[in-house]
């Protein structure tokens, strides 16, 4: 026994035994900073590397040229949105702009067309700014409508228009004042450089907040704040626009609480998760059917107000951002089931509340 204890101790002391390659987990935050945290891998431990400061920086995203990144401030009528670049002496603010519409929610880059586009929840907006370099932070577009607040924008997969025969592009902004989806066609070179094209009706009083899309079955899921559904359409062709054919509704949040908040589609596409806050908090694991419907199999408690989640690099595991635990919970995920263990590694703020998480 001794004898294996010392070549053990050897072999770690030569470097001969390999450790696991940490990966980083860009944390954004109500508070005063976005957190820089390295992720293992082998046992889902986390650990706080770096921080960015960056005040209520509640959702973040990568820039497309490396070393670049996003962040909302989402601070009522101050709120703005921040870019940051990496360098040689760690992040620094590179441009800034308070053009947003206040309590921007959402930031989303829209790859090769030189914008992005905040979701302004309070003003009920959504902006476009340039990411161009010459021109960074500018806006180019800013669309407010009655009664609204905007919360999501995403673009649909050029996987999903090509099968369906569709040229353009086009982003969905989910607008939970509304009940609706609106419609929005990219128009490059144009002065209106998002024109609606359509809108999709949820049902009175669902309150559409997230989206999700599976492209193998050319399907778009929305999950509904206040009615807590998933639904569920079929993208297809009409007459060159995308069209949604709405094929299910299915009750996501069995506690009627009107806080569900964020999904994801696994990448194996065989599960769809949601999660759901303000009462019995926790993530609700629903199986992919044929066709891209909806079966909901199991559900489990977490932090309290989890908001967004992620999946770690390898699809091994859940990451869950748990607001006013002020922590982010880690579940390990059944391989056959998809469900999820119980919390076996906890990271805890001390004071900032994680909302968005982010994997480099």
């Amino acid at each position: 026994m001794n004898r294996v204890f010392t070549a053990i101790c050897a072999l770690a002391l030569c470097g001969c035994v390999s450790q696991p390659e940490l990966q980083t987990l860009y944390v954004g935050t109500y508070g005063t900073a976005i957190h820089v945290l390295s992720y293992n891998p082998q046992d889902g431990s986390l650990a706080q590397t770096d921080s960015i400061p960056s005040l209520d920086a509640s959702y973040i995203a990568f820039g497309e040229t490396p070393g670049t990144l996003y962040a909302v401030s989402e601070r009522g009528e101050a709120s703005g949105i921040n870019f940051f670049r990496s360098g040689g002496e760690g992040w620094t603010l590179e441009a800034s702009s308070s053009g947003t519409g206040a309590d921007p929610c959402y930031v989303s880059v829209i790859p090769g067309s030189g914008i992005t586009v905040t979701a302004d929840y309070s003003s009920g907006s959504f902006t476009v700014f340039s990411t161009e370099p010459a021109t960074l932070g500018k806006v180019l577009q800013q669309e407010r409508f009655e009664g609204s607040h905007i919360h999501q924008a995403r673009e649909i997969p050029a996987s999903i228009l090509e099968a369906a025969g569709i040229e353009g592009r086009y982003i969905l902004i989910s607008d939970l004042g509304c009940d609706l989806i609106r419609v929005e066609k990219l128009c490059p070179g144009e002065d209106t450089v998002l024109r609606q094209v359509a809108v999709i009706p949820c049902g009175e009083g669902s309150g559409p907040r997230h989206m999700e899309f599976n492209p193998a079955e050319s399907v778009l899921y929305c999950l509904t704040e206040l009615s807590g559904e998933v639904l569920v359409w079929k993208i297809a062709n009409a007459g060159g626009e995308p069209s949604f054919e709405e094929l299910q509704r299915l009750k996501a949040d069995g506690y009627d609480a009107a806080g569900s908040a964020d999904i994801h589609l696994h990448p194996s596409g065989k599960w769809l998760y949601t999660s759901h806050r303000l009462r019995g908090d926790g993530i609700s694991i629903i199986d992919v059917l044929e066709g891209g419907l909806l079966e909901k199999s199991a559900y489990l408690p977490t932090g309290i107000h989890p908001r967004n989640f992620t999946f770690s690099p390898d699809g091994t595991r859940v990451l869950v951002a748990c607001r006013d635990s002020r922590s982010i919970e880690v579940y390990d995920i059944d391989p056959v089931t998809g469900f999820l263990s119980d919390s076996f590694q906890r990271f805890e703020f001390a004071s900032d509340g994680p909302v968005c998480l982010l994997f480099e």
